[in-house]
């Protein structure tokens, strides 16, 4: 009896992984989801990502701390010659700190979170989120890729979502809405680079 059991084993098993591969996943997005590669969609512009105590500036890593509405940048010695690290140096006041011995390791600009702002807007920044959202318009969006198409997705508990302002988007894809997302589904990669084009 017992034998007769275990050679349905395999079967059973055989048939559960089939049913949790072809099982539809949730639609939200949770804690294993990855967006799609921002800084590649925008190769043409600069990129920055905004961590809870870094940015990401093209790729090159900036430490910074927030406090009193205010930012403070720091730029060590070998990044001088980054384009972010010229243009911050150049425009806002900085003090050497760091001092590591008798050797002096960054410098510290200090700058308010409206100049902040400022800033990234003169230099037309691609704005992400946590490496995660995507900032168009004061909206945080996230794009991921689902079977070679892509789906927009909208938190509203992240963004202030109304019919108007949905509008002025044009959103490309098919619309789906639960009670905390908005999803674009399928929305094909001419149709994604076209609208973000558009958006941006």
């Amino acid at each position: 009896m017992v034998c007769v059991f275990l050679s349905f084993v395999p079967i059973v098993s055989t048939v559960i992984s089939l049913f949790l591969f072809f099982k539809k996943g949730d639609d939200g997005i949770n804690e294993y989801d990855e967006p799609i590669n921002y800084r590649k969609l925008f190769s043409d512009k600069h990129c920055i990502n905004i961590l809870d105590n870094m940015l990401i500036v093209d790729g090159e890593e900036y430490q910074y701390e927030r406090y009193l509405e205010k930012y403070k940048i720091k730029i060590p010695n070998y990044k001088k010659d980054d384009f972010f690290a010229d243009y911050l140096l150049k425009n806002f006041p900085s003090r050497e700190e760091g001092i590591h011995r008798t050797r002096i390791t960054y410098e510290a600009v200090e700058i308010s979170e409206d100049d902040f702002y400022s800033l990234i807007k003169r230099i037309d920044f691609i704005v992400i989120i946590n490496s995660f959202y995507l900032m168009i318009k004061e909206f945080q969006v996230f794009i991921r890729k689902e079977d070679f198409k892509f789906t927009i997705i909208l938190d509203k508990n992240k963004n202030t979502v109304t019919k108007e302002l949905i509008d002025t988007f044009d959103f490309p894809g098919s619309f789906y809405e639960n009670e905390e997302l908005i999803f674009y589904r399928k929305v094909y990669k001419r149709a994604l680079t076209q609208w973000i084009k558009n958006v941006v």
